[in-house]
């Protein structure tokens, strides 16, 4: 499989000391900038290290067998307690947390605070899928 340039940039910008391997929390978040979505179980069975042919494989494995707008949306729909295509801000905090599990507290807040700037206390989530796959 050719090497797709998303890939490699993600690794790159995760290897911060350039040793060409990644620590487990690294390759976390260079994954999930990807766009790929790495459940809570899945992250913690991730190798201690992983190397670029490691880290693009499993890359390419996850992206080939994935539609991340269509898995966030059904991981959203599981925490969607009234079935309206909304979350509260609270269950939204729950959801971020439990897919986003390397995330501080405040980084959760925050991305509910932007995920609810008028302040209603309820989210589109679909909208909010696209917002995070966008970035």
């Amino acid at each position: 499989m050719s090497s797709n340039p998303r890939i490699r940039e993600a690794f790159a910008l995760f290897d911060r000391d350039g040793d060409g391997e990644l620590t487990a929390s690294e390759a976390l978040l260079a994954i999930r900038s990807t766009g790929v979505i790495v459940p809570a179980e899945e992250a913690s069975s991730l190798p201690a290290t992983m190397n670029w042919e490691q880290f693009e494989s499993w890359v390419n494995k996850k992206l080939s067998n994935s539609n991340p707008e269509a898995d966030l949306i059904k991981s959203f729909k599981v925490f969607d307690t009234k079935g309206d295509g909304t979350l509260s801000t609270d269950e939204l905090m729950q959801v971020i947390k439990t897919l986003g599990d390397m995330l501080t507290d405040e980084e959760v807040e925050r991305m509910v605070h932007d995920a609810d700037p008028s302040k209603t206390g309820r989210i589109k989530y679909a909208e909010f899928v696209k917002l995070l796959l966008s970035s």
